[in-house]
């Protein structure tokens, strides 16, 4: 999966970079020759056959399909025997979606230490060595952006025209991943502190005409398991995480970049 999103996004190769992909890609036939060898052991041949036959002759190798439930129409899964199978595809890939997820806060919060840090230290070197930091980063998000993307993608094939349990908030508090979603706090909360200068009236008027701070995003009331709206309470949420958290800066930089 990260690997058919890298190869999709990243740009023109150098021949070191093509010789590398050629090797991932060498690697994947034989990941993908040992998986179709075992497939017989999970899906029945009335689903390998169909699996076979929607599988477009000379497709690109980065496309092949693994079989999952979610590679069938969902009207299909009792006919094939999937049924089981898409419950625990389904399990697994809400789990995905919240680790993903996951990864996505720790790389915002530590994007905005680095920019804090840019704006606090002075010097050309430091200022140089945050923007490339920053710009690894920017890609690390990028990367997990497209891959939370296609599993959400892979969810709502398994979900159909089904409504999601009430019950089973894990999967009730997803939702289809966009860029404006994926902002900084650090950035949420200065526009914030802005509209709390100008005062309350000013707010308020400017909210009525739909010009008013911008409410904060799902994925972050996720990471506080917070469902309210009121702006007291979203802000001083937000400010006890920072504090507590101070970005976890230092961990990051060792385990994801």
């Amino acid at each position: 999966m990260t690997f058919l999103f890298e190869h999709v996004n990243n740009s023109p190769r150098t021949d070191h970079q093509w010789n590398k992909e050629e090797d991932a890609r060498q690697k994947l036939r034989d990941i993908l020759g040992t998986w179709y060898h075992k497939l017989g052991q999970l899906l029945s041949s009335e689903a390998i056959a169909a699996l076979t036959a929607s599988t477009p002759e000379g497709h690109p190798l980065e496309q092949t399909k693994l079989g999952f439930p979610s590679d069938f129409d969902t009207q299909d899964h009792v006919e094939l025997g999937l049924e089981d199978l898409a419950i625990i595809e389904r399990e697994l890939r809400i789990g995905l979606a919240h680790d993903t997820l996951k990864k996505i806060w720790t790389l915002l919060g530590l994007k905005s230490f680095l920019v804090g840090k840019r704006h606090r230290v002075q010097g050309y070197t430091i200022s140089t060595r945050a923007e490339t930091e920053i710009r690894n980063v920017d890609r690390q998000v990028k990367k997990w952006f497209g891959i939370y993307n296609h599993n959400w993608t892979a969810l709502e094939v398994l979900r159909g025209s089904a409504e999601i349990p009430s019950e089973n908030r894990p999967w009730t508090q997803l939702q289809q991943l966009r860029r404006t979603d994926c902002i900084m706090l650090y950035d949420w909360m200065e526009e914030h502190a802005v509209w709390r200068g100008r005062g309350e009236r000013a707010l308020i008027e400017a909210t009525q005409r739909g010009e008013g701070p911008k409410p904060l995003p799902w994925i972050w009331k996720i990471e506080f398991d917070f469902e309210g709206e009121a702006a007291n309470s979203v802000e001083g949420a937000v400010q006890g995480w920072t504090d507590e958290g101070k970005w976890c800066h230092l961990k990051a930089l060792s385990t994801m970049i």
